[in-house]
């Protein structure tokens, strides 16, 4: 099929390169016409090739990173337009005003793009070996965890979406719907609030537009902070256990600017299973990127992405410490 994709696009670049070279023309053609019938013939292999290559950049060289494919979208797209460009200096001269803004902008829209592709790729490549460096070292510890006998819990993908689907539909029904309910009550009231005059249907209408987009405003931040947390809390935690003590991992960032944060449990008063999280009341050792531990009180809550049976297991050793550490506080009780 490709090969003879090729041929059909040869034959049509000969076929306009003939008519174009031909001096009398076909003779039931007008001139114009003719002339733009030879440069499409001449130039449609290569706008098809310009488009599959925008299309599948990339696609048959897996060894070219992101910030290559970049540049080669961008190059091809500056071809098009400048193609398009002269296409309709040539045949549609002289251009409208708005054309000619409209392809003015979209090249120094493209040329930008090529100036910025070497920031992107070198962007694109740190960031790329900073996320595999971090993986491995997370890969290193989890695996000397469990060379000393220890559990390292990781969310499972099925379970995490299963999660974010409460905080996806509230923001989808809260904000998108309640916004295109106002938005809708606005047309209605623009195109027919004249015939409809100053009668209870425009007041609900009105009222109904009014409402529905200051619960959408109202909600939107709330809500995206809430979708914002869960995504990145499912997506990071990691529970720890070995030698007796559990710690739990975050982090958040990427690069220079990740902090990440372990929480290692000293002393348990309360355990809380809800249908999406593990809620730990108790005292904490916080230790920042490494740094001293500081111990305080606070509540933690783990979202409840786990796997089965690392989650049993996780109960199991909270219910026990819970045990452990109650037991520990009625005897000091009774001490004094």
């Amino acid at each position: 099929m490709k090969r003879r994709l090729r041929w059909l696009g040869v034959c049509s670049s000969l076929c306009g390169l003939v008519l174009l070279l031909m001096p009398q023309g076909l003779s039931f053609l007008p001139a114009k016409r003719y002339d733009l019938l030879a440069w499409v013939l001449l130039v449609l292999p290569c706008v098809w090739w310009l488009i599959q290559g925008c299309l599948h950049a990339g696609k048959d060289a897996p060894q070219q990173r992101g910030g290559a494919r970049i540049a080669a979208i961008a190059g091809r797209l500056l071809l098009l337009e400048v193609l398009a460009l002269v296409t309709c200096i040539v045949f549609l001269s002289p251009l409208p005003a708005w054309l000619n803004t409209l392809f003015l902008l979209l090249l120094l829209f493209t040329l930008l793009s090529l100036l910025l592709v070497p920031f992107l790729i070198a962007f694109v490549t740190a960031y790329g070996q900073d996320r595999r460096t971090f993986a491995k070292r997370q890969e290193q510890e989890k695996r000397a965890v469990e060379h000393r006998g220890g559990w390292v819990l990781t969310s499972d993908p099925q379970l995490r979406h299963r999660y974010l689907r409460l905080p996806r539909l509230l923001f989808r029904i809260v904000v998108e719907l309640c916004f295109l309910a106002g938005a809708g009550c606005v047309i209605l009231l623009s195109v027919y609030g004249e015939a409809w005059g100053s009668g209870a249907l425009h007041e609900a209408v009105r009222w109904c537009g009014i409402l529905s987009l200051t619960v959408s405003f109202v909600g939107f931040f709330p809500l995206l902070f809430v979708r914002i947390d869960c995504s990145g809390r499912s997506l990071t935690q990691r529970v720890c256990l070995t030698d007796g003590v559990l710690s739990y991992q975050l982090y958040n960032g990427s690069m220079e600017r990740r902090e990440q944060r372990s929480f290692a449990l000293r002393r348990l008063s309360k355990v809380r299973v809800s249908s999406r999280s593990i809620t730990l009341r108790g005292e904490f050792a916080c230790t920042l990127d490494r740094g001293t531990p500081v111990c305080r009180r606070r509540t933690i809550r783990l979202a409840r992405c786990f796997p089965p049976e690392q989650e049993q297991l996780l109960l199991s050793f909270l219910a026990q410490r819970l045990e452990e550490d109650l037991h520990c506080k009625r005897e000091k009780s009774a001490l004094y």
